[in-house]
């Protein structure tokens, strides 16, 4: 099957090295279901009920083509990393205004994905990022790393609750963890924060 899907355009398929998987977008489902049908040894392979395959296939009207042209708008440098996939989430995102969850599997981007979409809203800045407080370092590191308009002295992590928040004017993004947003609730709601990235680690059980 590897070479099946290796076979596939490369702008419609993602291979996930730490996980070993494949993603495909969602158009080349025939080929990959006929593809596997053919293996030998056959291969159990169940599908895709019909009804998701039809809801999958209308996705591309849930925003409108004048979003094209918005794109532009998203930063330059991040937008070149994104693959065509990721770029699609983006568009969703923006057609939704921003207000969306980020599902994707472990490994295909989330992060990216969300700085990208962060970076369309630049202008409504400062950016706020709670996340886990292991974390706050490593979202440092990737804004470093995909926002080339972003210097890092404009970066200020909070790390204790005695911390005080910063003038709007003295950051572009500000990161907390979660305990820090309950412990300061207050003081955030009177910000009034436009663009916000929450990012949610879900322990599996069992898996």
């Amino acid at each position: 099957m590897v070479e099946l899907f290796r076979s596939l355009s490369k702008e419609k398929v993602f291979y996930n090295a730490v996980q070993r998987s494949w993603a495909f977008h969602v158009d080349m489902y025939p080929v990959v279901a006929e593809g596997i049908s053919k293996c030998k040894p056959p291969v159990k392979f169940d599908g895709l009920p019909l009804i998701v395959q039809n809801v999958l296939k209308e996705k591309k009207h849930y925003y409108c083509t004048g979003i094209e042209r918005e794109i532009c708008r998203i930063d330059s440098e991040i937008k070149n990393q994104l693959f065509p996939f990721q770029l699609e989430a983006v568009k969703f995102a923006i057609s939704r205004k921003g207000r969306l969850l980020i599902a994707d599997e472990m490994g295909l981007g989330k992060t990216v994905e969300a700085l990208a979409v962060a970076s369309y809203y630049r202008n409504e800045w400062p950016l706020l990022v709670v996340c886990p407080s292991s974390m706050k370092y490593t979202w440092v590191e990737e804004i470093e790393n995909r926002l080339s308009f972003v210097k890092s002295n404009q970066i200020v992590v909070l790390n204790t609750g005695r911390d005080s928040l910063p003038n709007p004017s003295d950051c572009s993004v500000l990161i907390i963890s979660y305990d820090f947003m309950v412990n300061q609730s207050e003081a955030l709601i009177g910000r009034k924060f436009s663009v916000v990235i929450l990012v949610c680690l879900i322990s599996c059980i069992g898996q």
